[in-house]
């Protein structure tokens, strides 16, 4: 209440996975709840943490982060969460990763199968707005996912047992691997081109509300970057 509402996009995802790095990596898998169909939480602990994880795929606000906060559940639990309570219910937090600068957070658990073999388990938190989802997967394939496609509806085909496939790549640059080099010399090429929106087909990660908020601060407008480069 009363903080600073921060857009969710590639750069600040990059930042909450270096803090469950951090924080809650080799962390065990106390208890799953789920609040709502498209909200899971996650009770972790170890010897030197203890926390929540929130993963949201709601479409009005998608979102992956610690929280202290307290939910209420329902009285029969979903599927879906009686299944994460099945497979990932004592496995080990081994590795966030993140595809690239997208916002797509995968969370690597080391499990117990009903053998009681190790194996790892993903838990795929997809930030895409309206189409925001959470998938189960191992070995690459689909276990189950909060919303199902089929590629009949035109879109991707996300079924349990279909192999898993990232969303198609835009074309940008990430300025944490390739470096700001390569960012001058795309914008030299879009001089009639606004420079949030310049800004916004050029660097991986950062959405539009970013992309102003930059230009904002630095320019005091929104000029094109024509005019940017004629003022030196």
């Amino acid at each position: 209440k009363g903080g600073i509402i921060l857009a969710l996009d590639g750069m600040l995802l990059h930042i909450i996975a270096r803090q469950l790095e951090q924080q809650a990596l080799a962390s065990r898998i106390e208890k799953i709840s789920m609040p709502r169909r498209d909200c899971m939480i996650l009770t972790l602990s170890s010897r030197d943490f203890s926390g929540r994880l929130l993963l949201s795929c709601s479409p009005g606000s998608p979102r992956v982060h610690l929280t202290t906060e307290k939910f209420e559940n329902p009285a029969t639990p979903p599927m879906l969460c009686m299944l994460l309570r099945k497979r990932f219910t004592g496995g080990r937090l081994q590795a966030v990763r993140q595809a690239g600068l997208d916002r797509i957070l995968f969370l690597d658990f080391a499990c117990k199968n009903e053998l009681g073999d190790e194996v790892i388990l993903t838990i795929a938190v997809e930030i895409l707005g309206g189409m925001s989802n959470i998938l189960l997967l191992q070995d690459g394939r689909i276990i189950d996912c909060v919303r199902r496609f089929d590629p009949e509806e035109g879109k991707r085909f996300l079924l349990p047992g279909a192999i898993y496939e990232l969303p198609p790549a835009q074309q940008k640059i990430n300025i944490l691997t390739q470096g700001v080099a390569p960012v001058i010399q795309q914008l030299r090429t879009l001089p009639d081109m606004p420079v949030d929106k310049a800004l916004m087909q050029t660097i991986d990660g950062v959405c539009p509300l970013v992309c102003r908020e930059l230009c904002t601060l630095a320019l005091r407008d929104l000029p094109r970057l024509s005019a940017v480069s004629a003022e030196g």
